[in-house]
């Protein structure tokens, strides 16, 4: 399965602005109207980018600015598995993403947000 799930990500790479730096990135899926889209997520120094990959219908690509971000929430699966991130912006819009490690993302983004002086993070 594993092997499946890079074969549909590896060439995911998102278009970086000039001054923009790839921090982490890492495979996930984005609740997205009760559909649950795959892709990869990449986290830069100066926002989110959801890639999904070729076998969805969805091919929209979400950009999230690490600025509009509200709160972040980490759900865990059966109790043990940190898997789920929802992020709320500042504008109420909510993003459900389903992948690995989710106290690392937001570690990484918390990090990020206090390096660029952006508003702390509950």
């Amino acid at each position: 399965m594993k092997f499946l799930i890079e074969l549909l990500t590896n060439h995911l790479n998102p278009n970086l602005e000039n001054n923009e730096t790839k921090i982490h990135s890492g495979e996930a899926n984005l609740f997205r109207h009760g559909i649950t889209v795959g892709g990869k997520l990449f986290l830069t120094d100066q926002r989110l980018i959801f890639l999904p990959h070729k076998l969805n219908l969805s091919q929209k690509e979400e950009l999230i600015d690490l600025g509009d971000i509200n709160t972040m929430e980490e759900i865990n699966s059966l109790d043990w598995l940190n898997n789920t991130l929802i992020i709320k912006l500042k504008n109420n819009t909510e993003f459900k993403f389903l992948l690995y490690n989710s106290d690392v993302w937001v570690a990484e983004i918390n990090n990020i947000k206090k390096v660029n002086n952006l508003i702390d993070i509950n």
